[in-house]
């Protein structure tokens, strides 16, 4: 799944942090990186790679059990 955002690559990171991780859903951050995120835990994961062009945040997310979550996710992105 994929969307783009007019926020920066850190602004993203935060969102994903913020909706994905300990205080949102409380998957487990794995991988945090300038350019990708995984979050997992013992039903799936989120892997996130972010690219930057044109002063927009391309945001492609893989997923497994969590389709449903990433799609609102993608929906309320800045």
């Amino acid at each position: 799944m994929r969307a783009i955002s007019n926020g920066s690559p850190q602004k993203v990171i935060g969102q994903l942090k913020a909706y994905f991780g300990d205080e949102g859903l409380g998957l487990q951050l794995v991988l945090d990186t300038d350019c990708r995120i995984i979050f997992r835990d013992s039903m799936g994961y989120v892997m996130t790679t972010l690219h930057t062009a044109d002063n927009q945040t391309s945001v492609i997310i893989e997923t497994r059990e969590w389709e449903y979550f990433v799609r609102r996710f993608l929906d309320r992105l800045e």
